[in-house]
């Protein structure tokens, strides 16, 4: 998995701390994250962070959880997603190309709650999660041609990244500004002279690609 190169987060007292009431965030947040609680799990590190501290202010309710809570601070994103294992890819599949004109796309996968979103550019226009099996992405019609952005993540997974590709609808030949007709008119040689003159019939034939 590579060299660790540094913490991603941490969390520092202010002032010189106390020795229990930090004991009881710390147990708290061991006991949420190898899932101690049916209905309270957090995936993320101020979720767990918080949630400690919460429980610690339960137990200390009175000067000294206040000092905890006031004086121990959080350094780093609360949003970004711990691991407890080592992350393993996601099965994922979808569409990649589809004309415009598309406003949804379904999104296959066996991770049960991975959540799903969809970009373009810089902003997210569809977010749903994995339920048995897939999630339904609904947006609004994409017009124009674009290449729009889908993402999945899941806990001790490998965040899985690809595209979606909007294209032009293919421009039918009975639109076509140029008609080409072939072979040219010959003589019983296979010979085109200047000034010959052949009648034909042609047949035009109207292909809607749509």
């Amino acid at each position: 998995m590579g060299t660790p190169t540094g913490a991603i987060a941490s969390a520092g007292s202010s002032i010189l701390m106390s020795w229990a009431p930090p004991m009881a965030t710390q147990d708290e947040i061991v006991d949420i994250l190898v899932e101690s609680y049916t209905n309270n799990q957090m995936r993320t590190l101020g979720g767990l962070f918080y949630s400690g501290q919460m429980k610690m202010l339960d137990d200390y309710s009175g000067s000294s959880g206040r000092e905890v809570i006031e004086t121990w601070v959080f350094f780093g994103d609360p949003s970004t997603m711990i691991r407890s294992d080592i992350p393993q890819n996601l099965d994922v599949t979808h569409l990649t190309e589809e004309f415009v004109g598309v406003n949804s796309l379904i999104v296959n996968s066996n991770t049960e709650d991975a959540v799903v979103t969809l970009k373009s550019n810089d902003s997210i226009i569809a977010k749903s999660v994995i339920q048995n099996g897939q999630a339904l992405l609904q947006f609004s019609s994409i017009d124009t041609p674009d290449t729009l952005e889908v993402a999945l993540s899941a806990y001790n997974k490998v965040p899985y990244f690809g595209q979606f590709i909007v294209k032009s609808v293919p421009v039918p030949y009975g639109n076509a500004e140029d008609l080409l007709i072939g072979p040219n008119p010959v003589d019983e040689n296979g010979m085109l002279h200047l000034m010959f003159e052949l009648e034909t019939d042609q047949e035009v034939r109207y292909f809607n690609l749509q």
